[in-house]
């Protein structure tokens, strides 16, 4: 799959911003597929971690916390479907 390369003039993304954007993606894909499964509110840090393949550490990188990454879920969801 080809990157994208930047339009002249704006900001190149180092390899780090792109890492940490893979990684918090991850998490939020996870957080979608926990919340279809109907297992979103039962399930711990640990098994969103291992459901996006991350250390369980990198979680919070990212998030303070499990209700902010599925708030970020369900934003991302509903920009994805539609309000």
């Amino acid at each position: 799959m080809a990157e994208a390369v930047p339009a002249v003039g704006a900001p190149r993304v180092s390899r780090l911003d792109r890492r940490k954007a893979r990684t918090r993606q991850a998490l939020i894909d996870a957080a979608v597929r926990l919340i279809a499964e109907g297992r979103g509110d039962r399930a711990s840090i640990q098994e969103i971690t291992e459901e996006a393949d991350i250390g369980f550490g990198s979680f919070y990188n990212h998030f303070d916390c499990k209700e902010q990454l599925f708030q970020a879920a369900l934003n991302e969801i509903l920009d994805v479907h539609g309000s």
